[in-house]
């Protein structure tokens, strides 16, 4: 078992934010191989949207980094300063693509709305309950993901990200494409209730929300 970590840089991004970030990365019950990225796409492709550059950069990593021996993939966004130690083994107990919830720094809100998706109308609630088919379980089946995210590595050798449109009711996030794709190949994509992680209160650190 083999986990590869991307960490993809965002320019401007506060230092106090990267430092929360990577103490809390550092902590982590498991020594993935890390890749870091700084590569942008703005000049390459300055008319598009930033969800479709981020899920160009995401490809770019995927197609540069990905190696025959790494089983998985664990996604976390550099924005994201609160994680629990054990992260990777509690979303490891749910098979397929599974995320937790993403909630903002310092409130019970969901900070992904976009990306955590139970289908392509219905994006998910800022409140809880942040799901309408919330089970009796903690663990939600979902059509997309977002912000943190445990990938089987067999997805993205399947599966790539799409620079999504402007126009596709769905383009306010990177990983719709990829999550669809998922789930036509048979796997299944969730959100594990129980897990939450907490994306940085930007305005708190002088940025704007996005």
């Amino acid at each position: 078992m083999t986990i590869l970590a991307p960490i993809l840089e965002r320019p401007g991004l506060s230092e106090t934010i990267k430092g929360h970030f990577l103490e809390q990365f550092a902590a982590l019950d498991i020594e993935p191989e890390v890749f870091l990225s700084s590569r942008q796409f703005y000049k390459d492709y300055p008319s598009e949207n930033f969800f479709g550059r981020l899920a160009r950069m995401r490809q770019w990593v995927i197609d540069t980094a990905l190696k025959d021996y790494h089983t998985e993939v664990l996604w976390i966004d550099h924005d994201i300063v609160e994680f629990p130690h054990d992260l990777y083994q509690r979303l490891r107990k749910t098979e397929g693509i599974v995320a937790p919830i993403v909630l903002i720094e310092g409130t019970r809100d969901n900070y992904d709305t976009a990306g955590m998706r139970e289908s392509a109308e219905y994006r998910s609630a800022v409140e809880n309950p942040w799901f309408i088919g919330w089970g009796a379980g903690p663990v939600v089946n979902v059509e997309s993901v977002g912000g943190c995210v445990l990938v089987p590595a067999d997805v993205h050798r399947k599966v790539k990200f799409e620079a999504q449109p402007d126009t596709d009711e769905n383009w306010l996030t990177e990983w719709w494409a990829l999550c669809q794709g998922a789930l036509a190949e048979g796997f299944n994509v969730s959100c594990d209730t129980s897990i939450e992680v907490y994306h940085a209160h930007l305005p708190s650190y002088g940025e704007s929300w996005h």
